[in-house]
């Protein structure tokens, strides 16, 4: 039987003595329906499987795409680590001090102890180091510096966790200003800030993108509106003017997008798989002048 295989983090698929690498570029393979496939994402990772008996499937999304098979794992961080201590910190508020502590055990874990408090969370890596120290109020900031930075705010005396989140960079003043990268067709910054008195709200979010949309060819616009759709950017500047008062109708036409595929049969070159939920939908784009000034969801393509 005809496979597609995607994967959104570069990884290799095995199937007996072949092995062969699996990207952002979608791949075509025939599968026999004995065979079994394993993705191996790396170390920190389960690995994943795909098997015609889907009771064996593990860590994969499966649906179908053009009357063919779709499968793309869904890395899983590893929870089968041995005990070991990474990093360790201290912070004194109010006379009191606090406790913070990386380590391993299954998976990774930040754990926060003191005024006979204690609490513990899982945290996405394993940090290279960590810094720890007060930011006004009842408030103190653990950041876990890896090749990302993880957030991490607690209220005292209870021990309260206010505020997560994995970022690229962040700054704290007299608001916590936290940035993502994201790199595509496009590279978008988004930036989320916070007021923090106590607290943590979020007050505002920001995006900055950069590409080279003056030359970008026109078979590629409708897959940079795509992901500004799924990142949340304000996506109105690729709408035709008979689109633009309607443009907030657009994310709800679309739904939840984990990924895109551009036309790849010469059959169906204009149609675009947007997939989310493990489910595809089949879209088509008019333009005109560069603007797209229609959106058309096509039933099932055959």
């Amino acid at each position: 039987m005809n496979m597609f295989v995607y994967s959104l983090k570069n990884c290799l698929l095995c199937s007996g003595n072949k092995s062969v690498t699996v990207s952002r570029n979608l791949l075509r393979l025939t599968v026999d329906k004995e065979e079994t496939l394993t993705f191996f994402m790396g170390k920190d990772f389960e690995t994943c499987m795909y098997s015609h008996k889907r009771e064996f499937c593990q860590y994969v999304e499966i649906t179908d795409l053009y009357g063919d098979i779709l499968c793309y794992p869904v890395p899983k961080p590893k929870r089968n680590l041995r005990y070991n201590k990474i990093a360790e910190k201290t912070v004194v508020i109010d006379n009191i001090e606090y406790f913070i502590t990386v380590y391993s055990d299954g998976a990774i874990f930040l754990n926060c102890r003191g005024f006979n408090e204690e609490v513990r969370l899982e945290v996405p890596f394993a940090p290279t180091d960590i810094e720890v120290y007060p930011v006004g109020g009842s408030l103190f900031l653990a950041d876990l510096k890896g090749k990302m930075h993880f957030v991490v705010i607690f209220s005292v005396p209870s021990l309260k966790v206010e505020f997560t989140d994995l970022c690229d960079e962040f700054t704290i003043g007299e608001i916590l200003s936290v940035t993502k990268i994201h790199n595509g067709i496009g590279r978008h910054a988004e930036t989320r800030q916070y007021n923090y008195d106590g607290k943590v709200n979020l007050r505002n979010i920001s995006f900055q993108s950069r590409y080279p949309y003056g030359v970008m060819p026109k078979e590629i616009i409708p897959l940079a509106f795509l992901e500004e759709v799924r990142l949340g950017v304000d996506y109105r500047h690729f709408l035709g003017d008979n689109l633009v008062n309607d443009y907030t109708a657009v994310k709800e036409f679309f739904g939840k997008i984990d990924f895109c595929l551009p036309p790849f049969y010469k059959e169906f070159k204009d149609t675009f798989s947007v997939i989310g939920s493990g489910k595809v939908k089949y879209v088509k784009f008019a333009l005109e002048n560069r603007k797209i000034t229609d959106i058309s969801l096509e039933s099932y393509p055959f």
